[in-house]
């Protein structure tokens, strides 16, 4: 279980995802190699309709993220994308960016933390 940011929330806890695939390291490595490229494309996502003030996509996007994330084990990046979803809900615009910034944050140790695991 690999924790960082100073979360009670593991970035990636391979323990779980390991026993949760039975312990198939092949498909662990595909799961998880499919899930860091789709959450770039998420984040992405999340950026475009903040900017253009779509609340509801942002939410959706968020909630897809936290059931994503929270299946492969990356339960930090799944809080804060939590955090996202919370405050799109509450219309709450203007504190979404900080947690862009750990969402982006995240995914960067996220994705460290896979490679290094499965590599």
């Amino acid at each position: 279980m690999v924790t960082n940011m100073n979360s009670q929330h593991p970035i990636f806890d391979y323990p779980a995802l390991f026993n949760r695939l039975a312990g198939n390291q092949v498909l662990i490595k595909k799961l998880s190699f499919q899930f860091i490229s789709s959450i770039r494309i998420h984040i992405d996502n999340i950026y475009e309709a903040i900017n253009s003030n779509d609340l509801d996509t942002t939410k959706s996007i968020a909630h897809t993220l936290v059931g994503s994330a929270s299946s492969i084990g990356c339960m930090q990046l799944s809080h804060i994308a939590a955090k996202i979803e919370l405050k799109s809900a509450e219309n709450n615009m203007r504190f979404i960016n900080n947690e862009l910034f750990e969402l982006e944050e995240c995914y960067e140790l996220t994705k460290k933390s896979l490679h290094q695991k499965l590599l």
